[in-house]
């Protein structure tokens, strides 16, 4: 995905991003659609156990619901509009 060219990694605190098991990939719409479901459909082989984007998450524990939505935090960051997220193993 070369159009991509911002990536948020560790931060501190606790978490995926704390324990550098979390990536935020910086993109929105169609694009963003499309790097969450090319991320969830290669997870075995990317080590990938949840993705988050648009207000929704998949995760390979409960993969056979699909995206579930989430409740509202209150901000386009926060819900997933502005960047994917991944957590890893």
């Amino acid at each position: 995905f070369p159009q991509v060219s911002s990536y948020g990694g560790y931060r501190a605190g606790g978490g995926a991003h704390g324990s550098g098991r979390a990536v935020d990939i910086m993109v929105s719409g169609s694009t963003g659609w499309e790097i969450a479901n090319y991320v969830r459909a290669n997870a075995s082989q990317l080590g990938v156990t949840e993705v988050i984007y648009s207000q929704k998450i998949w995760t390979t524990q409960r993969a056979g619901e699909g995206w579930r939505s989430m409740s509202d935090r209150g901000s386009t960051t926060a819900n997933h509009y502005d960047h994917v997220h991944v957590t890893t193993r």
